[in-house]
């Protein structure tokens, strides 16, 4: 996480950002697990949702850390860290919007998946009905597909897509009606794949059992595992 593709030019910001990596690794090192997932998930932050810097602020004191800079340094290492797959927040933290919405994709189209979220992003300007907002929340869904489960945005499954569409229900006071366009173009980009159903309400149609046998629904444990 010190070498490129994760080195930003500036050298002040770069070294706030090793300072936070150093930061974050200090904390997740103090929880109890053999990877760094099982340490983050150990700390109590995944299950605290858009609360979690309470965590980390809390040990940073305790360490006699105490300074606003040092928490913010920390939590923009984070977006560092998930980029290299080193921790995967849940769907439901990423959808609770844990961390800043334009910060994630910013971070995982310029280190993780570069060529892909160029592909989404063009397919989104060049499309008239997609507004300026459906284009944000598409990338952003995009993001929170992958930074979750791993991979590329060439792994995304349509499982994937409803897994993440039913978290949204289960979390959001409400929810942005553009999600068939979000499958739409995942589809047009070709990421779910050419045989995959045509629209986001024959993909609802369609029955768990009959996902599954079609190759659609990819258990997580299919995944390239994370760091340890």
């Amino acid at each position: 996480m010190t070498r490129a593709p994760f080195v930003v030019d500036n050298a002040h910001t770069q070294k706030i950002r090793l300072r936070g990596l150093t930061f974050l690794l200090d904390w997740l090192e103090a929880q109890p697990g053999g990877t760094w997932q099982e340490r983050w998930l150990a700390s109590g932050a995944d299950s605290a949702g858009a609360g979690w810097r309470k965590i980390p602020a809390r040990w940073l004191q305790e360490h006699g850390l105490v300074a606003e800079w040092r928490l913010e340094a920390l939590t923009s290492a984070l977006l560092v860290a998930i980029s290299a797959d080193l921790v995967r927040p849940a769907l439901g933290w990423l959808v609770a919007k844990a961390t800043g919405p334009g910060s994630l994709v910013r971070h995982l189209a310029q280190t993780r998946d570069p060529d892909g979220f160029a592909r989404l992003r063009i397919l989104c300007d060049a499309d008239p009905h997609v507004s300026s907002i459906a284009n944000s929340h598409t990338l952003y869904r995009a993001a929170e597909i992958i930074a979750a489960k791993g991979g590329l945005l060439a792994d995304v499954t349509v499982g994937d897509v409803l897994e993440l569409l039913d978290v949204e229900l289960d979390t959001l006071a409400s929810v942005s009606g553009d999600a068939a366009v979000f499958y739409r173009l995942l589809r047009t980009a070709g990421v779910v794949g050419p045989d995959s159903p045509s629209t986001l309400r024959e993909v609802r149609g369609e029955s768990p059992r009959v996902l599954r046998r079609l190759g659609y629904l990819v258990p997580a444990s299919a995944r390239t595992g994370v760091s340890r």
